[in-house]
């Protein structure tokens, strides 16, 4: 019995640390608006941290070298442009979710490499779960062959949804690449 209940204590203790443990994610892609509203669903979440946000595959090695993410959420193109990219990140033990228009988009060498893939319109708990199984080390096969709805961009209405107006005047700039002075202007603050 006391064997049992030692067992059944570590299963718990395991099952608390990783529930208390943060995934560190880095989001990349050259759309800056989807990244932000993935980055403010996945900020919501108490156990999730978004560690950096790239637009080049060079801001993603550095960050993939120095931060210690568990998982990385890219845009197709970027994987497709730098091949090498994946070795590195599988090295790493980097999760990689690839965001595509839909998982046929995907190369099939490209998507062994893969831990899952989402499209720019999946839902918030889709999105949510996929990147939580991914942080933790597994592979969310079901994303890399799910076709997901492509009538709307779920993420998009999320975002306008939970954003006020100034928050999203403010993303606007970003989009466009202001600095945070230019932006200060541009808001009279």
């Amino acid at each position: 019995m006391s064997a049992i209940r030692k067992m059944f204590d570590v299963e718990n203790a395991a099952l608390e640390a990783d529930r208390i443990k943060n995934k560190r994610i880095i989001l990349a892609g050259p759309q800056t608006t989807f990244r932000a509203g993935v980055a403010h669903i996945l900020s919501l979440e108490h156990d999730m941290q978004i560690v950096a946000q790239c637009e080049s595959h060079t801001e993603i090695r550095v960050a993939a070298k120095t931060l210690k993410p568990s998982a990385l959420i890219v845009s197709l193109p970027i994987l497709c442009d730098n091949p090498d990219l994946l070795p590195l990140l599988e090295k790493a033990a980097i999760g990689v979710i690839a965001i595509a228009p839909t998982p046929e988009h995907i190369p099939t060498e490209m998507a062994k490499h893969l831990h899952g893939a989402m499209s720019r319109d999946i839902t918030v708990d889709d999105l949510i779960h996929s990147v939580r199984h991914v942080a933790r080390g597994h592979r969310d096969p079901q994303s890399l062959v799910r076709v997901a709805p492509v009538d709307s961009d779920l993420i998009g209405k999320c975002v306008r949804n939970r954003l006020t107006r100034r928050e999203l005047q403010v993303v606007g700039l970003i989009a466009r690449a202001y600095k945070n002075k230019q932006i200060a202007d541009c808001l009279g603050t």
